[in-house]
């Protein structure tokens, strides 16, 4: 299928977030950045009643340059842009976030709403990887 951060954006269930550092993959971006204005144009998912466009907030992250790769598989599908993994010959489970999107952000409490998508798209990240086993690559850390 692809890079499932390109499949969210297209159908509409995240937007992307401006990349902070200067060495990010601009390729990538470009690949995100036309899925969006595709999923805009379309008006689907988040851009269903799109009058203006949204700006992203911006959050400061650090870059890591080793950039590490390893194999895993999907325990845990917490949001549309969260997952919990185990890496393979690991026993402790990591939460991980998708670079350079946001998916709408689930309710925390009882009664309280979801945004608009925010359940399609933690579903369909779960119908996609969870059980699976991934490809990750660590783009930065947060501090």
């Amino acid at each position: 299928m692809g890079d499932i951060d390109i499949e969210l954006v297209k159908k509409g269930l995240a937007k992307i977030l401006i990349p902070q550092d200067e060495d990010y993959d601009k390729e990538h971006f470009k690949k995100l950045k036309d899925a969006q204005d595709i999923s805009q144009i379309n008006k689907v998912g988040l851009w269903k009643d799109l009058i203006k466009k949204e700006e992203s907030k911006n959050k400061t992250k650090t870059y890591d340059p080793t950039k590490s790769k390893f194999d895993a598989k999907v325990l845990e599908v917490h949001s549309g842009d969260s997952l919990t993994i185990l890496p393979v010959g690991s026993d402790e489970p990591k939460r991980i976030f998708l670079a350079s999107i946001k998916a709408p952000i689930m309710a925390r409490r009882d009664g309280d709403d979801h945004e608009p998508w925010a359940w399609e798209s933690k579903e369909f990240v779960r119908s996609q990887t969870i059980g699976k086993k991934v490809k990750i690559e660590m783009e930065f850390k947060r501090e």
